[in-house]
């Protein structure tokens, strides 16, 4: 199965989820959307800048004062590898959350452009994992960590799996205006 199919799936499953979502919910007080902006550093890389999108439903599974959040999250991601070179890494995951940590898991692709005027495109399907913390103030940045691994035969350009340590700002536009409480 190409990674082409897997993101049209993804995809596909996004939009069930988001009507899934109006229908669990019945208002949309308990579908959100969460963008977040993240800077880090990749192991063997250099500087990492980039862009999460998470598409949740708030859910109420153990009690109110814990409130356990699922959706998918898109994830977009440049990573110096050389000191010209920019990997752009795409993932699309499957996201759990709480007030204190988000875990997310899924497929990507990393492309690497290359040769004359960077016109040689260079890509590999891989792994996608990451996991952050945050004390729950609504203007206090997560600190994570994020890694891709993918297979190298595929991938000559880069020779280790990218591991990220990050700081992410998320915005969460339901917490902000007071229509959901994580408190």
């Amino acid at each position: 199965m190409s990674i082409v199919k897997i993101l049209r799936t993804a995809i596909l499953f996004l939009i069930l989820e988001i009507n899934a979502a109006r229908g669990v919910a019945q208002s949309s007080d308990n579908f959100y959307v969460s963008p977040a902006f993240t800077i880090g550093y990749t192991f063997a890389g250099g500087f990492a800048i980039g862009y999460d999108v998470d598409f949740g439903i708030w859910r109420d599974y153990m009690s109110a004062e814990r409130e356990f959040n699922t959706g998918l999250s898109y994830h977009s991601l440049w990573t110096q590898a050389y000191y010209d070179r920019w990997h752009h890494i795409r993932s699309i995951n499957f996201m759990m959350e709480t007030d204190y940590y988000d875990a997310k898991v899924g497929l990507g692709y990393v492309v690497d452009k290359h040769g004359y005027n960077h016109i040689v495109h260079c890509w590999a399907p891989g792994f996608y994992t990451d996991i952050s913390f945050t004390n729950n103030e609504v203007y206090f940045p997560w600190i994570g960590m994020q890694g891709f691994w993918y297979n190298w035969s595929y991938f000559e350009g880069f020779e280790y799996p990218y591991v990220t340590p990050y700081v992410k700002y998320k915005y969460d536009f339901l917490q902000q205006s007071g229509i959901k409480n994580f408190n």
